[in-house]
């Protein structure tokens, strides 16, 4: 897999979510924010068994990768934080749109 088709079944995954948001409870909702993303799986083979796998994502390089703001999609579920919830997903989306992808 390509970093373009990884990045587009991030923002397919994230886009989906955004959609389903109100619908899915709260288990739910903190599984699809922390699933293994694509990008995660382009790092990991780019990586060549380097524990530090984040390292060699471009989202990581770019915007400092996914951590941080899935820990406060998660903080916002647990919160029951609707709106800021919806903000940060589509805060994320943007940053995916955004990505420069590598030739």
């Amino acid at each position: 897999m390509e970093w373009q088709e990884a990045r587009n079944r991030s923002l397919e995954h994230w886009r989906t979510l955004q959609a389903s948001l109100g619908e899915l409870d709260e288990v739910d909702l903190l599984r699809e924010i922390n699933v293994v993303h694509d990008l995660c799986l382009k790092a990991t083979e780019q990586a060549h068994g380097d524990l530090h796998h984040c390292n060699y994502c471009i989202g990581f390089q770019r915007f400092g990768g996914c951590q941080g703001i899935s820990l406060k999609m998660s903080e916002a579920v647990v919160e029951k934080d609707a709106q800021r919830l919806r903000s940060l997903v589509a805060e994320f989306i943007d940053q995916l749109e955004s990505l420069e992808i590598p030739r």
